[in-house]
């Protein structure tokens, strides 16, 4: 796996495949609220 950091530096580590995917799993979980609030904010206006 591969982040690049905030002042343009690239780390490269390993992770074992099912904490990936549970890192995977919790991105996609919080971008998807993320949308959820963004929606709720349109909504109200």
């Amino acid at each position: 796996m591969e982040i690049e950091l905030s002042d343009g530096r690239k780390e490269t580590f390993e992770v074992h495949p099912t904490q990936f995917h549970r890192l995977r799993f919790a991105v996609a979980t919080l971008l998807k609220e993320m949308e959820n609030l963004e929606m709720r904010n349109v909504l109200k206006l």
